[in-house]
């Protein structure tokens, strides 16, 4: 297994923390209490980084991210060693047939298709484009390919690895920092510039070893023609110092005359600088430009914090100065949920209790009736103010027991089960009472969705907290429900 990067690079970091939260994102938030108790003060953004980069390593991801970066490497090995060869065929092809090699279709043949794909480059960086790189796209499918190929055990065992996240979360931070041009353009243009050395380096020994005589062969065209054609071509080779055909030099080819060996090579050497100035160093340019673009924009490669997931991860770390918890000594092993149901003379009295209701609906009467004044009404949070409102209140004043208030008729969402658990993190006992529709009476079927609100606080360990309340029934009090399953904290 490869080694991961040590010191880990900015860039890892923030794919690490990227590739979590995607891997967060279609499931629930993974428990983490270990974890965010052992954070140090500091802003949201440092917290849930804190955070992400403690259960990437829980998740085996740097040793993940390894495999996928060495599938990449290798292929772009493959990339390397098909441009070299593609290089020699092409120049093997040009010069291979017996007959005096035709000038015109040997540019047209070396450089044709490397126009043709500088072109496509420049026209997808017109806004509203999209034509990708080949080479890119081949290094992250092998690289998502080699990286699946690790985890197969896990997926064949119906485990989705989050692993297999780690391709998409790297294209979606070079997507974000729009630099996706420029990261395909530095992968393609290296890789002509690699085709074009392999074709000067093949075409530099095939002239040195053998004798090759070149021609402009025409029907229709005058010899004006090719003249203009070559002093226009070869201006810019000769400012490097290739040579340059005069006019007697280029008649004669043209006409079929009698050219001598000194001549023959001047021509070799007009078409190695020809392809030396438009191909090979266009792609040695382009390549330099691309990667100066992803040098100077290398500081957006970062994490999505405006999604969803990082919001509320950030609303719920944000706040530095919660009321400090006690926290037992290490037992030797992790509990594997959060809540337990607590002793009867553990509880404390309801004076320190309060209420709050998650998105209730106007047929759910609140404040209940059965509330009572030694519990607090935090109000029902319907909306976003509401809700900060809420979790203002409760950081200034922690409760001892809060009680929450949820309608079981509508699905539980990951926003809903979001707001639960950081409801939850904020008091010592909690008691969730589910309206649904019904009677729970034993023996009786429960809603789908009753079933499903159940599943899901058992992944959140919350389900030793749940009171059934039938909506057409009365609901019970808070010190009667008490004697049904809630829970507290465990250490």
């Amino acid at each position: 297994m490869p080694a991961t990067p040590s010191p880990r690079s900015r860039l890892w970091r923030a794919w690490m923390v990227d590739t979590v939260r995607l891997a967060e994102a279609p499931t629930h938030p993974f428990d983490d209490g270990a974890i965010v108790r052992a954070l140090v003060p500091g802003s949201a953004q440092q917290r849930v980084a804190a955070r992400n980069l403690a259960l990437a390593d829980r998740l085996g991801l740097p040793a993940a991210a390894a495999r996928w970066v060495q599938g990449a490497k290798w292929s772009a090995v493959a990339l390397a060693l098909l441009a070299i060869i593609s290089g020699w065929l092409a120049a093997r092809a040009t010069v291979s047939h017996p007959a005096p090699i035709n000038l015109f279709w040997a540019l047209t043949g070396l450089l044709g298709l490397q126009w043709v794909t500088l072109i496509l480059w420049l026209v997808s960086l017109v806004p509203g484009f999209r034509l990708g790189s080949v080479p890119l796209r081949l290094m992250l499918r092998a690289g998502n390919w080699w990286s699946q190929r690790a985890s197969a055990p896990a997926a064949n065992a119906g485990v989705v690895p989050p692993a297999a996240l780690l391709p998409r979360s790297a294209v979606g931070m070079v997507q974000r920092a729009k630099l996706m041009p420029a990261l395909g353009g530095l992968l393609s243009h290296l890789w002509w510039w690699l085709l074009m050395s392999s074709v000067l380096v093949t075409l530099l020994l095939l002239f040195a070893t053998e004798r090759y005589t070149f021609t402009w062969a025409t029907t229709l065209l005058s010899p004006e023609v090719f003249l203009r054609f070559t002093q226009g071509l070869g201006s810019l080779p000769a400012v490097l110092g290739f040579p340059l055909p005069d006019a007697d030099l280029v008649n004669r080819t043209v006409s079929g005359s009698t050219v001598t060996p000194q001549e023959q090579a001047l021509w070799s050497q007009w078409l190695l600088g020809c392809i030396v100035v438009y191909g090979w160093l266009p792609r040695l340019i382009a390549g330099l430009v691309c990667l100066a673009w992803l040098l100077a924009r290398r500081h957006a490669l970062a994490p999505d914090w405006s999604a969803t997931e990082m919001a509320v991860q950030c609303a719920r770390l944000g706040d530095t100065h919660v009321a400090p918890q006690i926290v037992d000594p290490d037992p030797g092993t992790l509990p594997t949920t959060r809540y337990t149901p607590p002793a009867a003379a553990s509880r404390p009295t309801r004076r320190h209790s309060m209420a709050v209701g998650l998105e209730l609906p106007d047929d759910i009467p609140w404040p209940p009736a059965d509330l009572g004044d030694a519990t607090g009404n935090a109000g029902n949070m319907t909306d976003r103010a509401q809700r900060n409102a809420v979790l203002a209140r409760l950081r200034e004043q922690a409760p001892d027991t809060l009680w929450i208030a949820v309608d079981g008729r509508q699905t539980p969402d990951r926003g809903t089960l979001a707001t639960l658990k950081e409801l939850a993190d904020r008091a010592k006992i909690l008691h969730l009472r589910i309206y649904a529709d019904g009677s729970s009476e034993e023996g009786k079927e429960e809603a789908p969705r009753l079933v499903a609100w159940r599943r899901r606080l058992k992944e959140l360990g919350l389900h030793h907290t749940i009171t059934v309340v039938p909506i057409a029934a009365p609901a019970a009090t808070p010190a009667e429900s008490g004697s049904s399953d809630s829970a507290q904290r465990a250490p």
